[in-house]
């Protein structure tokens, strides 16, 4: 496709291989470590134009709540994927509480704790633990201490 990027902290880049691309990776630095997220999704539907973008979010947009940066909705807020898959970004400051209401039913939600401490439901996450939930509709979040968190809804089937 000729695309050529630097994924950059707090940037997020969905693609979709669709009927083929050639893709490769690399950690430009020769002294900073690299910390990040690869998560693959299948797509809903096989042979779809190759495509992919790129955004960062205002770390404010998910302060205190949940934001959806990934969906299967064509809307402006969210970067599409071919999916009915949900990744949504939450950044709580210790002892706020938020609500995850599932997008979809019959969906489970994978949720990664990126730093911090939080309480999901009774679970207890430290920075990089992840804790899946099945046959839920709703997910309560509580910080212990400032917490970052990845949420992940996806198909089960």
């Amino acid at each position: 496709m000729g695309n050529g990027s630097i994924i950059r902290a707090g940037e997020v880049q969905v693609m979709s291989a669709g009927t083929g691309i050639m893709h490769s990776e690399f950690n430009p630095s020769q002294t900073e470590e690299v910390k990040l997220f690869q998560i693959w999704i299948f797509p809903e539907k096989q042979d779809v134009k190759p495509r992919y973008d790129q955004r960062k979010f205002d770390p404010s947009s998910f302060m205190g709540k949940i934001k959806t940066i990934v969906n299967n909705d064509d809307d402006e807020d969210s970067l599409f994927i071919h999916q009915k898959a949900v990744l949504s970004l939450s950044k709580l400051n210790a002892g706020k509480k938020v609500t995850y209401q599932l997008k979809y039913p019959g969906h489970g939600v994978y949720v990664f704790m990126i730093n911090g401490k939080a309480d999901i439901d009774g679970t207890t996450l430290l920075e990089r633990d992840a804790l899946a939930i099945t046959d839920a509709d709703t997910v309560p979040l509580t910080a212990l201490d400032d917490a970052f968190i990845l949420l992940l809804e996806v198909p089960l089937n």
